[in-house]
């Protein structure tokens, strides 16, 4: 089979650096060495297939395709490797070559060496959004596979490509009834749960409970498999409208339920501390900022004793965004009107969804711009479809599975075992299938979990999630009906975002303090562009990029 890439790179050779810090497993049979994470028996059923019959890149691709539920792998023999990576990319494999050698690896700093230099338009791109786009990394030279890619070689040539593309390897089903619709997502999540079940062995499993729908399906379907080992917990500023749903959801269903909040002095001393800088270097393989949604919090748990020796969490990403609540109105409008294509308006849409985490970041770097970023990650095979599918092709490949997965990350850095039931291949598959109609919205998710409404728990508990509570609620409210007689409406919007320190998700802006946040506010999109500022100021390339 020859190979080919599209830099031409030529190889005479090929090597595997695995990183034992990942929790990746090794099984070898006489002439196959296969590292990987996920299901055992899908490794098995890998390895008859491989020993069946000569390596076929079609037929490894149509396996994948049909039985990886979400396993990452890399297969190497005498002459040949490949390798794959799941649906949701939940764990990276890195590539590089090097004086001819093609290496791969789990882990980007097993592939660095003294003389990778940081790419200036990948640092760019990290600097606005958070991540490197698509293949590159911070590291020139060093490369990594996307979402359901895979990566072939021989000891001549090596080429990349997909067994599955977000909303073209599937055709739209437009013949099905809701009713059957609503039957398949009852199967697919039954199947999903039943998996991690069967593989739990019993052991504790622990949810993180939000006030919103996903996570209150996952513990809704754990309840009802009546898996009895399970436990829940909340996390946030004290009294946040998410912790005071959850509370509710458990204590309607009579699950345990934990909630863990820090003094407001606590934070800043946690994110500059030793503990976080390990952290970041276990999780940002140098292309996307580690996620501190949760990691302090789950460290303090874990202080308190309050997991078991074995302990799985289970949470709710990301089952609104497969679902369809992040197309954007104007697309989903464009499309059902059936309006021209008009992919300019699409990269706005990505852009300013996703982009300028500082306002500095729409300057030009070097005359690479975040219009360019964008556009040379679009999709080509796209062309012709609804530009609601495209932009949510960009998001899935590109800041679903970078940015939110990444967030497992901080299960393994504490040593729990973890699953991402409404990432399985056939819940994503899914969704790739079903009309923009029934997406948008959700409307399709809403009508199955309002008809299911497990014990009523989606109907009886029906408060909003809302980003003050209380006295803070209360006086934003207060606020903000005053400034409509005072200001016009971004400059309402601009005092009103000075409130954003005390609302739920406020405890990301505590690690800088009072003073930072009040100082930094109005240059800044939202908490995640003080951590990427922070981050690459340790690094010493702040002089690098657009920030002040």
């Amino acid at each position: 089979m020859k190979l080919t890439n599209k830099n031409n790179d030529e190889i005479s050779d090929f090597e595997i650096k695995i990183s034992p810090n990942f929790r990746w497993k090794k099984y070898e049979t006489k002439n196959i060495d296969f590292y990987y994470t996920g299901s055992d028996s899908m490794i098995t059923q890998l390895k008859n297939l491989l020993q069946q019959q000569p390596f076929s890149e079609n037929k490894i691709k149509d396996f994948l395709l049909k039985n990886n539920r979400n396993s990452t792998a890399i297969v190497k023999t005498k002459n040949l490797v490949f390798a794959s990576t799941s649906f949701c990319r939940d764990h990276q494999i890195f590539f590089r070559v090097h004086k001819k050698k093609l290496s791969i690896s789990n882990d980007i700093r097993k592939l660095q060496t003294n003389k990778n230099n940081f790419n200036e338009k990948s640092l760019f791109e990290f600097a606005t959004c958070g991540y490197t786009l698509g293949e590159k990394t911070l590291l020139k030279g060093i490369y990594s596979l996307g979402p359901a890619k895979i990566l072939f070689s021989n000891k001549s040539f090596y080429k990349v490509t997909d067994y599955f593309r977000y909303h073209k390897t599937f055709k739209k089903n437009n013949k099905r009834k809701v009713k059957e619709y609503l039957q398949r997502i009852n199967e697919i999540l039954d199947d999903s749960i039943n998996h991690i079940i069967k593989n739990s062995n019993d052991k504790t499993i622990y949810i993180p409970l939000s006030g919103g729908l996903d996570s209150r399906l996952i513990v809704s379907k754990f309840h009802e498999k009546k898996y009895n080992n399970i436990k829940c917990f909340s996390y946030g500023l004290k009294n946040n409208s998410d912790a005071l749903i959850a509370k509710k959801v458990a204590d309607h269903l009579n699950i345990k339920w934990k909630y863990i909040w820090f003094k407001k002095n606590k934070y800043k001393k946690l994110y500059f501390s030793k503990f976080k800088y390990k952290y970041d270097k276990y999780a940002d393989n140098l292309s996307c900022i580690p996620n501190y949604g949760e990691i302090f919090f789950l460290n303090e748990l874990k202080k308190k004793k309050y997991f078991t020796k074995e302990p799985i969490i289970v949470n709710g990403q990301s089952g609104d965004f497969n679902s369809g609540l992040h197309i954007p109105l104007d697309l989903y409008l464009s499309d059902i009107q059936g309006n021209k294509k008009n992919y300019s308006k699409v990269i706005e849409a990505i852009k300013k969804k996703h982009f300028g985490l500082w306002v500095e970041d729409d300057l030009k770097f070097k005359n690479y711009t975040i219009n360019d970023a964008i556009k040379n990650t679009l999709e080509n095979y796209l062309n012709g479809s609804p530009m609601s599918d495209i932009y949510e092709n960009w998001e899935y490949k590109e800041r679903q599975c970078k940015f939110v997965v990444n967030g497992q990350r901080a299960y393994e850095f504490l040593n729990f075992d973890w699953f991402l039931p409404l990432w399985d291949a056939e819940f994503v598959k899914f969704w790739t299938t079903i009309p923009l109609e029934l997406r948008y919205k959700q409307n399709l998710y809403k009508k199955y979990l309002f008809n299911w409404n497990y014990k009523d728990v989606f109907e009886k508990v029906n408060d909003n999630v809302t980003g003050f509570t209380g006295l803070n609620n209360f006086g934003v409210k207060t606020l903000s009906f005053s400034l409509n007689f005072l200001v016009n409406q971004k400059q309402k919007r601009k005092i009103i975002s000075y409130s954003d320190y005390f609302s739920r998700l406020g405890f990301q802006y505590q690690f800088f303090g009072f003073y930072n946040f009040i100082r930094k506010r109005n240059k800044i999109k939202n908490a995640m562009g003080l951590h990427v500022r922070n981050w690459i100021e340790k690094k010493g390339l702040l002089k690098d990029v657009y920030l002040d």
